[in-house]
């Protein structure tokens, strides 16, 4: 239920007939995860909070560093060396106290995916690598979640909505790719302007699928090219042999036991993947 200081604080959204005060309500008991809080995730939660999701579940191993300023919106330079789920998490919180942030510091893993999107309703991507992609589009599959898949790097952005059941999934369309072949930020830059616009592009699809269950890029690719502001809109089609959706054989997904992260201030960082008790 809305209350007065709600239709007040988000009237100039209230109005748009794309949410109204439905809209606004469902948004208001909506529960969401952004899983990884870098270029694409920080400005998803910023947007998110501000127009009054209700749960916000933010994920991410790392800490803060000072090459992450230039564009990830929700830290600053005292913020350097501590994690940034809870440095986001305070910054949310001053943002929109009515926003419940649950902030997570761990490594998405196998052994914890399900535990992590199990209670949202949709997940949105804010990663930088492939292999943990992989593991979140087995998860959505596996538990019926929606997935706003989204990357970005140089001058260059993708988004697509990937609902299990009725679009193709990750695999079927980005399927057998390796990290170490790939574009990194580290090694071939990104520009603050593609992080944001992919950013604001996956947050208008997790809206549109909380508000009326009718997301634009269902089903489809986007490739945006800001180097030549071209916006390209490509029809995926299912691959009836794929090995996470279809009826083919999935391939193992590696996960290193210990991971070198980007070099960063002058420092290497490792990541352990794995669970310690005691």
């Amino acid at each position: 239920m809305l209350t007065e200081y709600d239709i007040d604080r988000y009237a100039r959204q209230i109005v748009l007939r794309d949410i109204g005060l439905i809209g606004q309500e469902r948004l208001k008991s909506s529960r969401v995860a952004i899983l990884g809080m870098g270029g694409l995730g920080t400005p998803a939660a910023l947007l998110l909070t501000r127009m009054g999701i209700g749960f916000l579940r933010i994920v991410d191993r790392d800490i803060v560093s000072g090459t992450d300023l230039h564009r990830q919106v929700l830290f600053n330079p005292d913020d350097v060396g501590l994690p940034k789920v809870e440095v986001a998490k305070a910054s949310l919180n001053k943002m929109n106290p009515d926003v419940e942030v649950d902030a997570i510091a761990t490594p998405i893993l196998d052994e914890n995916i399900d535990k992590l999107i199990g209670d949202v309703d949709l997940i949105i991507d804010g990663l930088d690598n492939i292999r943990t992609r992989y593991i979140i589009n087995r998860a959505a599959l596996r538990k019926g979640k929606p997935y706003i898949f989204s990357a970005a790097v140089e001058m260059f952005g993708i988004v697509s909505t990937i609902i299990p059941g009725e679009t193709p999934c990750l695999e079927c369309f980005y399927s057998g790719l390796r990290d170490e072949f790939m574009p990194r930020c580290a090694t071939v830059g990104v520009h603050p302007s593609i992080t944001f616009l992919t950013s604001a592009i996956a947050v208008s699809e997790a809206t549109k699928l909380i508000v009326s269950g009718e997301p634009s890029l269902k089903g489809k690719l986007l490739f945006i090219d800001l180097r030549s502001m071209d916006f390209n809109l490509l029809e995926l089609k299912r691959d009836e042999n794929c090995g996470a959706c279809g009826r083919g054989l999935a391939t193992e997904i590696e996960q290193p036991l210990v991971e070198l992260g980007c070099a960063r201030d002058g420092k290497s960082v490792y990541f352990v993947n794995k669970f310690i008790d005691g």
